[in-house]
């Protein structure tokens, strides 16, 4: 795991459909209209979709519907994305992070959250814990009528199944387990079945707390005018 100094680091996690990226996405924008530094990190995402890894993936169908399999590939994804973090940049601010790897493996081995995390743990040591997780709640109704309008094909992870599965690994990580890397990251639950415009100024509002930065600015007053 993560040894090397590094500023604050706030990650979005949430189910799919809660509008993690819609979020990420407008947090950011604020973030450069104030100038306030900050860097980004999308440990999911493919940092080389090009790649021969990604490609091989994309092809083979059934690479993509094997836990064991999508488990190497985001660890790959996420060490790619954590070595080109600059974590000394006084904000982090992550769509995702580790806690979604230990969430989507969570109990998929013998119903077994010990071995789960040890899986995580062992393919992911490079991603540190997060000091603080914005948690984006939404009744499941909502979410799958998101999923929906969205019109794309759902992931095996989007399904209505894995969504109470899931929701039950956040719930269980937030109150009941004791993740050796997560102990001192704080969890903050933001409704997320508001407009996302309500969204996006409840978490500006929360990351002005969480680091004084940013009210020593003077963004205290108002969000960041986008343009």
């Amino acid at each position: 795991m993560a040894a090397h100094p590094r500023g604050i680091y706030v990650c979005i996690e949430g189910l799919d459909g809660s509008g993690k990226s819609t979020l990420f996405k407008a947090i950011t924008e604020r973030m450069q209209a104030c100038g306030h530094p900050f860097t980004t990190i999308c440990p999911t995402r493919a940092s080389h979709p090009d790649g021969w890894l990604e490609r091989l993936y994309k092809k083979w169908a059934f690479a993509q519907s094997s836990s064991a399999i999508r488990a190497f590939i985001y660890a790959a994804r996420s060490a790619q994305a954590c070595a080109k973090t600059k974590w000394d940049t006084p904000l982090v601010l992550g769509d995702r992070s580790v806690v979604t790897s230990y969430v989507t493996r969570w109990r998929r081995w013998f119903n077994s959250p010990l071995l789960s995390r040890l899986v995580v743990d062992l393919l992911e040591r490079s991603a540190p814990g997060p000091d603080h997780i914005i948690y984006l709640t939404a009744p499941i109704p909502v979410l799958r009528q998101r999923l929906a309008q969205r019109g794309a094909p759902l992931d095996i992870d989007e399904t209505s199944e894995r969504a109470v599965q899931m929701g039950i690994a956040y719930d269980e990580l937030r109150t009941t387990v004791c993740i050796p890397r997560l102990r001192k990251s704080t969890w903050h639950l933001i409704d997320a079945s508001k407009a996302p415009e309500a969204v996006a100024d409840d978490v500006w509002q929360l990351l002005m707390k969480i680091d004084p930065a940013m009210m020593a600015m003077g963004t205290a007053q108002r969000p960041c005018e986008v343009s």
